[in-house]
């Protein structure tokens, strides 16, 4: 039995929002226009993804360093949630979703792996440097298994909300992440990979 149109960009926005309230971003709403292929969960990360980059490149401090790396890291995880809900429900997805999803976590991994290399001491040769595919598998794997996995509840009834719905606000969503108990900023930094 296939899943209608609407229920996977659902489902595909869902797994967005639900990784980004525990991974501490604020969810302001989310929507879906299967007609036109899109779905969107639009967020309050509490930074500036550019900016941090930036600091990050050029911050000697190791304390401030970490913090801002931990904070791509939970981006990250909110950027490949879409695509791992996907598989988890076993939907196929949309190109054009995976095509921006995608890009979006492979310059994040990216960015993470330079950092870390660059901040190690001493710092590895470059024949070491950790490939952007390990990166990948073990922030993927990260979010199927303590993100989505055990939140997988919430998801399907958020998703089924947004399938009738559309469009979301913020206290609709909340309204669901309260009955399912989903805690805010539940991931914890020591947890992220």
């Amino acid at each position: 039995m296939t899943q209608s149109a609407a229920r996977e960009y659902a489902i595909h926005e869902a797994a967005h929002a639900v990784a980004a309230h525990v991974c501490g971003f604020h969810v302001k709403w989310i929507a879906i226009a299967p007609e036109r292929k899109s779905g969107k969960c639009e967020l309050d990360r509490g930074f500036d993804v550019d900016r941090t980059l930036y600091d990050l490149r050029n911050n000697p401090e190791p304390d401030t360093a970490s913090q801002l790396l931990l904070r791509l890291k939970r981006d990250l995880v909110g950027r490949l949630s879409g695509m791992v809900g996907d598989e988890l429900f076993g939907i196929q997805g949309s190109d054009e979703e995976y095509r921006k999803d995608s890009h979006a976590a492979s310059q994040l991994e990216d960015y993470i792996r330079q950092a870390e290399w660059s901040r190690a001491n001493p710092r590895p040769p470059f024949s070491e440097r950790e490939a952007l595919s390990s990166i990948d598998s073990r922030m993927r794997e990260f979010v199927r298994e303590e993100v989505l996995m055990p939140n997988r509840d919430t998801v399907e009834a958020l998703a089924s909300l947004l399938e009738q719905a559309r469009k979301l606000r913020r206290d609709e969503i909340m309204a669901i992440f309260d009955a399912n108990a989903l805690t805010f900023d539940m991931i914890k930094d020591e947890q992220l990979p």
